[in-house]
C-alpha cells in the first residue's frame, strides 16, 4: 500500500467519523426539542419561541396562539387506558399538524393540552384555523379496541385564541388565550373563544 493511498483511507475515516458526530449531535438536539410522545415541539421550545417572536415583533406583523385542550381526556384514561389516551395524544398532534401552515409551530405544552403559534396571523384568520381544528377533532379517532368493543372514539378539543399586541410579554399574550381556553370550557366545550385585546 503507498503512502498517498494510506492517507486517503485515514482522511475517507476520519470524514465518516465526524458526519456520525454530526448527526448524533443533530439528533441529541432534536430530541431535546421534541416531545418524545407527539413529536411536536416541547414547552421548552414554546417559551423560547413566544420570546423571540415579541422581541422581533416591531415593526413586524402581529402573531396568533391558539391553546388547545382536549375536553374529558381524564376519562379517557380513566376509561379505556393509558395506552389508549396516548394514542389519542399522538392522533391530535398528527390532525394539528395536517391543518396548520408550515410556517406555523405546533407544540405539546403539557397533558393534553397543545399549542399553535400563528406568525402574520390576524385575528379573523386564526379563528379559521381554530375552527378548521374543531372540525377535524370532531371526527372520531379510529383505534384498535376501546372498552365498548368499537374501534373508534369521539373526541373533542376546546381552543383559546388571542393576538399579540405591542407591549406584550409571553406571560400575557398566553394568559390571555388561556383565560379564553377557559370561557370555552366554561361555555359547555368543544367550541372557541377569543380573548378581546382591548380587555385587561
Amino acid at each position: 500500500m503507498t503512502r498517498e493511498l494510506f492517507l486517503l483511507i485515514i482522511i475517507f475515516i476520519l470524514i465518516n467519523l465526524v458526519l456520525v458526530l454530526i448527526w448524533r449531535l443533530w439528533k441529541l438536539k432534536e430530541l431535546s426539542e421534541r416531545d418524545h410522545l407527539t413529536g411536536l415541539f416541547n414547552r421548552n421550545v414554546f417559551d423560547g419561541t413566544l420570546l423571540n417572536l415579541l422581541h422581533l415583533q416591531k415593526g413586524r406583523r402581529d402573531f396568533a396562539l391558539l391553546v388547545l385542550d382536549i375536553d374529558f381526556f381524564k376519562a379517557v384514561n380513566d376509561n379505556e387506558g393509558h395506552l389508549v389516551g396516548d394514542k389519542i395524544l399522538k392522533a391530535v398532534a398528527v390532525r394539528i399538524m395536517g391543518n396548520i401552515r408550515p410556517s406555523d409551530m405546533a407544540f405539546r405544552y403539557g397533558g393534553e393540552e397543545f399549542a399553535v403559534i400563528l406568525p402574520g396571523t390576524g385575528r379573523e384568520s386564526a379563528i379559521q384555523v381554530g375552527k378548521r381544528l374543531l372540525e377535524k377533532m370532531r371526527m372520531p379517532f379510529r383505534l384498535e379496541k376501546t372498552t365498548s368493543g368499537d374501534n373508534t372514539l369521539n373526541v373533542t378539543v376546546s381552543i383559546g385564541v388571542a393576538i399579540s399586541k405591542e407591549g406584550d410579554s409571553p406571560p400575557s399574550v398566553f394568559s390571555r388565550a388561556d383565560e379564553a381556553l377557559y370561557h370555552a370550557k366554561e361555555s359547555g366545550r368543544d367550541r372557541l373563544m377569543v380573548k378581546n385585546n382591548r380587555s385587561k
